[in-house]
């Protein structure tokens, strides 16, 4: 009959068949049957088993695996026992259809299977305005705090407007966006506001910090040793100028001379496609170094190129200074940042070379010279040494800005000691942040633009003639307005090199008769164009003829020069 109120808890109670036949003080484990069906209890605890009329303790007195009971210590023959099993695994069965709501569930949801939620919005979080939906056939849209971030197509992952996809920082070796297959070769982010770009693991331009005039990262012209207008040269004086183009001598010793000379020696530089190197070949040694010795190899760089560093405000811009270098020693070297804008701020540098008269490459980070100066104008702003020689006149501790004209730390070794030496330096870089990234290698073209606007020789080097074209004014003077290929710097001085005697100087020619030059006048020169007048002594007629004004040979040579 029916009860009246709650109905009573009930479950599978059951008495366990009696196996004390089997005691025999040895044999510890015994089947569980109950009216001769194997009984698998849930847990030891869902038993209750008496030997002798004691109660055993579950887990202590006995454990359960399966069908089976085993005792701790074995009952003997004769002892009594009785068991009770109070409940046993059951098999439930596969629920009707719609009989399991939401309510009944609990913790994850998993299944072996396909979930087909059959373009239901999925709801991931507490308040129910984060959800991923599909909506759309064959498109997936995730959405964030109630707004659509985000979206799915075949092959295509978009981001809607104003969202955005974060990526971590990366390295220089592990870039954040890479592609597949080449996890070396992508962009990273080293720093706020500022995207590097990595091929083969090393850092090639950098985006944010490097942005200058001309478009290239490199702030030195003619880095790479590539264009070389004067042909090679002895030192003898303070100002002379490298056959290099943009690259000059800082000398005051009374001895170490050398001679200067583009290269082409092959060594390690050049599968790095630097062809060209400035070599110095030490022709008088300087043995015994006073203290007011010095000759650095200098690159000066126009003011007005640099004012994106900042220097002299608190959001100065570091420089990293990279370059290859062979030196005839090893040891501690040293290069060197001046500001002449700073009453000769300089900040020194040292490097070791690890093996003497070997090709290596050096990366110099310096930071930005809040303090020091740097004029928007046409001259030097900056100056990249190398010191050859360095008497202690010139030496300055190492590794930060300070005041006065110094060029090495006191470990700065004399390089001009033996006339055996040669010095070879190349591809080098300055360039806006921390970071060394490769040389930036420039066309011919493009360097030797560079290069007129500061110095520019007809012959660039020797090979041919150089000519123009003037009007002869008397029976002795001619005279030629000259245009330069660029504008340059500032109104260029003008020399005539090498002259000598007949047949190795600069001659006028009308149109029968030849003459050499006596002397040269340069006037009304600006930056882009000035007057040249050339005299000689006679044996030309009257003043009726356009006439020509040439270099006869190959070793005269004429220089515009607006250096800095």
């Amino acid at each position: 009959m029916p009860y009246m109120g709650k109905s009573p808890q009930h479950g599978n109670y059951s008495k366990i068949d009696d196996f004390s036949g089997d005691f025999d003080g040895s044999d510890a484990t015994h089947a569980l049957a109950s009216n001769g069906v194997a009984i698998t209890p849930v847990r030891p605890e869902a038993l209750i088993i008496s030997i002798n009329g004691v109660i055993q303790e579950p887990t202590t007195d006995y454990t359960v695996s399966g069908t089976n009971i085993t005792f701790t210590t074995a009952p003997t023959s004769g002892d009594n026992f009785f068991g009770v099993v109070m409940g046993e695994q059951l098999a439930i069965g596969t629920p009707s259809d719609a009989t399991v709501t939401s309510a009944k569930l609990s913790g994850n949801l998993v299944t072996p299977g396909t979930l087909d939620v059959n373009g239901q919005e999925l709801i991931l979080d507490a308040d129910a305005d984060t959800s991923i939906t599909a909506d759309t056939d064959d498109q997936i849209d995730i959405k964030i705090a109630g707004a659509d971030d985000f979206q799915f197509t075949a092959n295509t992952f978009t981001a809607a407007s104003g969202s955005v996809v974060a990526l971590d920082d990366g390295a220089v070796a592990t870039p954040a966006l890479t592609n597949t297959g080449d996890l070396n070769t992508g962009v990273y982010f080293p720093a706020a506001d500022t995207v590097g770009v990595t091929a083969g693991g090393t850092e090639q331009f950098r985006f944010g910090s490097n942005p200058i005039p001309g478009g290239s990262k490199n702030l030195v012209i003619n880095g790479g040793i590539t264009v070389a207008q004067r042909g090679s040269k002895a030192v003898t004086t303070n100002g002379d100028r490298a056959p290099t183009d943009m690259w000059s001598v800082m000398l005051d010793s009374s001895a170490g001379r050398f001679t200067l000379t583009q290269d082409s020696t092959t060594g390690a530089a050049v599968p790095l496609g630097h062809g060209y190197s400035l070599k110095a070949d030490c022709t008088t040694a300087e043995g015994s170094l006073a203290s007011g010795d010095v000759i650095v190899l200098r690159n000066n760089i126009e003011a007005q190129n640099l004012q994106h560093l900042r220097w002299g405000a608190a959001t100065a811009k570091d420089v990293t200074l990279s370059f290859w270098m062979s030196s005839p020693k090893s040891g501690t070297h040293c290069v060197t940042l001046n500001q002449p804008d700073s009453s000769s701020r300089h900040y020194i540098s040292e490097f070791t070379v690890a093996s003497a008269d070997t090709w290596e490459h050096f990366k110099i980070t310096i930071p930005g010279d809040t303090g020091g100066t740097i004029n928007n104008d046409t001259g030097a702003g900056l100056s990249i040494n190398f010191p050859l020689v360095c008497g202690s006149t010139y030496q300055n501790t190492k590794d930060t800005w300070a005041a006065g004209e110094d060029y090495g730390s006191g470990s700065v070794q004399n390089l001009l000691d033996n006339t055996a030496n040669n010095i070879y330096i190349t591809g080098v870089q300055l360039e806006v942040g921390s970071v060394a990234t490769d040389f930036a290698h420039e066309d011919i073209g493009t360097t030797l633009q560079k290069c007129l606007r500061y110095f520019w020789d007809p012959l660039q080097g020797g090979g041919d003639t150089a000519a123009f074209n003037g009007m002869q004014l008397s029976t002795t003077r001619v005279q030629a307005v000259i245009q330069y290929p660029v504008r340059m710097r500032a109104a260029p001085t003008f020399a005539v090199i090498d002259t000598g005697t007949t047949g190795d100087g600069i001659q006028v020619q009308d149109h029968s008769t030849a003459a050499w030059m006596t002397s040269t006048s340069w006037s009304y020169a600006n930056q882009r164009m000035g007057w040249l007048a050339v005299d000689w002594s006679g044996g030309i007629g009257a003043a009726q003829y356009t006439m020509r004004i040439y270099s006869a040979n190959a070793n005269t040579r004429m220089q515009w020069s607006a250096e800095i």
